[in-house]
């Protein structure tokens, strides 16, 4: 029983409409899988007839699903409750067959159609969701970033304290002096200068040889 047209057994729109908890309409392609019970078939064929699919098993399938459908909400049977569903329209068709002489198989919810306003209510919904945690990944990077460069400042005016406790006294003068030096050597041997010009005091004794 579907709502599409080349499927089922009778062409068209074949698929059950059914009302739920809360008063909607919803519509569901099913397929029912079952056979004459092989003692029973000769009874069925004399009581009830060849056409036993018309006279039972498609009314008693769409009173099945119509009184199970009643006993949910419509968002909850096109998700969580799908195969909750399914498995109750399965034990009520598996007893209303067994009085008949035919044996249930299998029962497929193949497909729920929601009333289009509470379909749109339902993507609305997950796209929320969707963009809630897309937000809270975005503000755990802008977290991390924020302790990253907390730990970051941290470190580095430890160490400007470091160094600053270093350059105190004779020891951080000498220091500034070596390093004074280097750079001069540095700028001395560049390919770049052709003449350097270092002011120096008894602080800074020139050590660069000159050529």
């Amino acid at each position: 029983m579907s709502i599409a047209i080349e499927e089922g057994q009778r062409r068209g729109d074949d698929a059950i409409a059914a009302l739920t908890k809360d008063g909607l309409e919803v519509k569901m392609d099913l397929t029912v899988w079952y056979h004459l019970v092989a003692s029973e078939a000769a009874t069925v064929f004399q009581k009830i007839g060849s056409d036993y699919v018309a006279k039972i098993v498609r009314p008693a399938a769409r009173t099945a699903i119509r009184n199970t459908t009643v006993k949910y909400m419509a968002v909850a049977i096109y998700s969580e409750k799908r195969e909750e569903v399914q498995d109750e329209i399965s034990t009520a068709l598996e007893q209303d067959f067994a009085e008949r002489g035919i044996a249930l198989e299998k029962v497929l919810l193949r497909n729920i159609t929601l009333p289009a306003k509470v379909k749109g209510a339902i993507e609305a919904k997950l796209e929320a969701e969707q963009d809630a945690q897309k937000m809270e990944f975005v503000l755990l990077k802008e977290q991390k970033e924020a302790e990253r460069k907390e730990i970051e400042a941290g470190g580095i005016a430890k160490a400007q304290q470091i160094i600053a406790q270093s350059l105190i006294g004779e020891r951080g003068r000498a220091y500034l002096s070596w390093k004074y030096l280097e750079n001069l050597k540095n700028l001395y041997e560049s390919p770049n200068n052709t003449i350097l010009i270092s002011p120096f005091d008894k602080s800074f004794i020139p050590l660069l040889s000159v050529k």
